[in-house]
């Protein structure tokens, strides 16, 4: 037996009916509510208040494109404040971008800004996610080096 599947939009009491355990001309159809895209939960995120740690004026930033320069994060990030130094992750062995950087703006004030726009911020088709820089390890990194240590 094959097994098809296929996305499609309903009207409300369509995808209630179904729900109720209907089927269409004799094929049981299961209706699921989409879930939401990583993208757009990382904007929802980004709604919830900002606690800047004290002090801080570097960003680290992530979803880079890999062919972007830092002339282009330049442009994309200085609405938000003057820029002091613009950090990219590269790797050692093939010197091409790891898609993750940093940016130090001259106040706290413009850092927290753009830390606040994180999930709106589009650069080449791409999501760019903020958060402030606390010297801590960020994500899967963080998760390995722990269980590294145990």
């Amino acid at each position: 037996m094959v097994r098809r599947s296929a996305f499609l939009v309903f009207t409300f009491t369509v995808i209630h009916n179904f729900r109720l355990g209907k089927s269409l001309q004799g094929r049981y159809i299961k209706v699921e509510t989409p879930l939401t895209p990583k993208a757009l939960q990382q904007s929802n995120e980004a709604e919830t208040p900002v606690i800047a740690p004290l002090g801080c004026k570097t960003i680290f930033i992530k979803n880079l494109p890999y062919d972007i320069s830092e002339d282009e994060i330049e442009l994309q990030f200085r609405v938000y404040g003057k820029i002091t130094n613009i950090r990219l992750a590269v790797w050692g062995h093939t010197k091409q971008l790891k898609g993750f950087g940093y940016i130090e703006y001259q106040s706290e004030k413009s850092a927290e800004v753009a830390v606040k726009k994180s999930g709106s911020i589009m650069i080449k088709d791409r999501i760019i996610t903020c958060d402030f820089e606390t010297g801590q390890p960020k994500g899967i990194y963080l998760r390995c080096r722990i269980c590294k240590q145990s």
